[in-house]
Formats: structure tokens, sequence, C-alpha cells
């Protein structure tokens, strides 16, 4: 989690736009992360 905090940190402070391919791609890491780890449970199989 402190990865998320830093990353949305750094966002802010040097205030990156992010496109929409960025979003897809962290979206995309997000979901990843979440099956490996299982951070993010999902609430709908419960």
């Amino acid at each position: 989690m402190i990865l998320f905090r830093e990353l949305n940190q750094a966002i802010l402070e040097k205030k990156i736009s992010l496109n929409e391919s960025f979003k897809d791609k962290f979206f995309k890491f997000i979901e990843d992360m979440e099956l490996i780890f299982g951070l993010f449970p999902n609430l709908k199989n419960e």
C-alpha cells in the first residue's frame, strides 16, 4: 500500500496529467495485484 501512496503523492506534487492509456494499464495492474495477493477481496463472491 505504501507504493500506491507514494505514486499518488508523486502525481499530485508534479501535477502529472494521466491519460486514458495510463489509467487502463494502472487498473489492470491493480487487478493483477488483487489476484496475486488478494489485497482487495471481491465482495461479490462472498
